[in-house]
């Protein structure tokens, strides 16, 4: 995950950052694309913005005053691979953090027909202050 130091991903205050999933596929099994689908978990205060590879998300609120975002590939995404699930895919999301958003447990996991299929990521996200040009 890009911008990942120390086990947390740091946001700008107000503003949107992106999360760069890698996922390698380490055996030869021939998985349908379109069988595949993540779930997001975001703490209270950080928003699903979008990603780069889901046709569909569903986002529910958590207990907790987070959310889960459930998505699944956009028929036309190819991230480089062939029909069939290639070895390695890039997986992008967008996230925004709310004004006073305080720091929090996030994870992301990968389902194959409603089966998790991969070790969960378990990340931290943390917001600092704004991020602004210095002409």
């Amino acid at each position: 995950m890009m911008g990942l130091l120390d086990n947390a991903f740091a946001v700008g205050e107000g503003q949107m950052g992106a999360l760069c999933f890698g996922w390698r596929q380490t055996d030869d099994t021939k998985y349908d694309r379109g069988r595949f689908s993540f779930a997001l978990e975001l703490p209270r205060g950080y928003d699903f913005l979008g990603s780069s590879f889901a046709r569909k998300t569903e986002r529910t609120p958590a207990a907790d005053g987070g959310s889960r975002i459930d998505l699944s590939f956009e028929p036309s995404y190819d991230g480089k691979a062939r029909r069939d699930y290639g070895p390695f895919k890039y997986l992008g999301v967008a996230v925004r953090a709310q004004r006073g958003a305080q720091r929090g447990a996030a994870t992301f996991r990968v389902l194959y027909d409603g089966r998790e299929v991969a070790d969960p990521v378990t990340f931290d996200l943390c917001t600092v202050p704004s991020v602004t040009e210095n002409t």
